[in-house]
């Protein structure tokens, strides 16, 4: 999976006071609902359909006042998902099936070129966090789904469902809009080879609600990334200590999900690690994400070039 998720990595977290809830979704049939662990099931897949709308509730079987608004329709239910690990974030039942769009007209449906939902009834001082699954079993070719989250800013992170059975895309710490609300966006990410129907994915969400921001997962990164300088003019040095020895990855995106460049891929060692990247002429100055990928972990950072 590549990740874009377009967030600053947060170095430290407070735990004064820190607070936090989550809430599981999964996105789906009326026949294969997730009953366990007070999930919400989302069985409409357009706003004229039966269970489109939703009241979310918390993994403890509390109202979280928020609701879910189904109001971009995907073309329809797709059944054919992966079963996943039996430690996997989500279980069988959420990720066996999903909703999904073409960019084509399929199965007498007409041609969904986005699906999404919106959350309304939030609280735009708190912090929500999204990690997203979605599979096509059988799936040969990058099916490549690229999902944007639309509230105070915007952020962008992909995932290719083709197969999925362990990966994640995560968007953290964003905020609600003035008026309470962010909208969620599934469509075709730029490397969907998917050819012609360019089918995308959306099958489950861990959503968790916090008073503060999330810090970065230390499972694999120990709170230490640093990213100096950031703005870059010609060159930029990466440096964070991994907890124990990782696969690592560490790629450059620019906002469309588009590859810009590969930074490191390789075996590391735990302890620390320092990279610094030469900018090629030929990036043009903008916004673009930093991922960083250690054994299937994802982390990203807004990186900018001047």
């Amino acid at each position: 999976m590549k990740t874009i998720t377009q967030l600053f990595f947060l170095i430290a977290c407070s735990t004064v006071g820190f607070s936090q809830s989550v809430a599981y979704i999964d996105f789906g049939s009326a026949d294969n609902q997730t009953e366990d662990a007070n999930y919400n099931n989302v069985t409409g897949f357009g706003p004229e359909e039966d269970g489109s709308e939703v009241n979310l509730i918390n993994s403890d079987g509390e109202d979280t006042g928020i609701t879910l608004l189904v109001d971009d329709a995907f073309n329809g239910l797709n059944t054919g998902g992966s079963e996943t690990a039996e430690d996997f974030t989500f279980p069988a039942t959420a990720t066996g099936d999903s909703f999904y769009g073409s960019l084509v007209d399929f199965a007498n449906t007409d041609l969904q070129t986005t699906g999404g939902f919106t959350l309304s009834g939030l609280d735009a001082e708190q912090f929500y966090s999204f990690s997203i699954f979605a599979s096509r079993d059988g799936a040969t070719e990058n099916r490549s789904t690229l999902y944007t989250i639309q509230g105070a800013e915007s952020f962008q992170a992909t995932l290719n469902p083709s197969d999925n059975t362990t990966e994640i895309a995560r968007i953290e710490n964003v905020q609600a809009s003035e008026t309470g609300t962010i909208t969620f966006t599934a469509q075709p990410g730029a490397d969907n080879l998917n050819l012609p129907n360019q089918f995308y994915y959306l099958g489950a969400i861990e959503l968790t609600i916090s008073e503060d921001m999330l810090s970065v997962d230390s499972a694999v990164l120990n709170n230490s990334l640093a990213v100096y300088p950031n703005p870059v003019s010609s060159q930029t040095q990466i440096t964070f200590d991994l907890q124990e020895q990782a696969n690592l990855k560490i790629d450059i995106y620019d906002l469309s999900g588009r590859l810009v460049e590969n930074i490191a891929n390789g075996e590391q060692p735990a302890g620390k690690f320092t990279k610094t990247w030469n900018r090629s002429s030929n990036i043009a100055a903008g916004v673009y994400i930093l991922q960083i990928d250690a054994d299937g972990k994802r982390f990203n950072s807004k990186l900018l070039l001047k």
